[in-house]
């Protein structure tokens, strides 16, 4: 996590290079969080990254377990009834504000 931190990358996290950094961080500390117990020695991150959006997939222990995801900051922009200032869901304030806590879904599936 403190590599992910700093910008740099770290052999037991992998994903593909054009994946953003941050958005690879926010997955797994919403991970951390769902699931605590899960004793982690890597993660895979399989992944499509959107100016609002990133769906994907993380492998954790080599196939121990897995989960689903789509953090979407629009989504929590509109949950939050926040716009900017054309009206729009201000989902850079939502992406500010919630940081990993902006996910639509976070499902483990195996």
């Amino acid at each position: 996590m403190r590599a992910l931190t700093a910008g740099h990358t770290h052999p037991l996290i992998q994903f593909p290079p054009a994946l953003p950094k941050v958005k690879i961080l926010r997955a797994i500390m919403k991970l951390l969080e769902e699931a605590p117990s899960l004793k982690i020695q890597n993660v895979h991150v399989q992944g499509f990254s959107g100016c609002s959006d990133f769906v994907g997939k993380l492998t954790v222990n080599d196939g121990e377990a897995e989960f689903e995801f789509h953090w979407d900051c629009r989504w929590r922009a509109e949950q939050e009834q926040m716009l900017d200032w054309w009206g729009n869901p201000d989902q850079a304030r939502a992406a500010r504000e919630f940081g990993y806590q902006c996910f639509r879904k976070f499902e483990r599936t195996r």
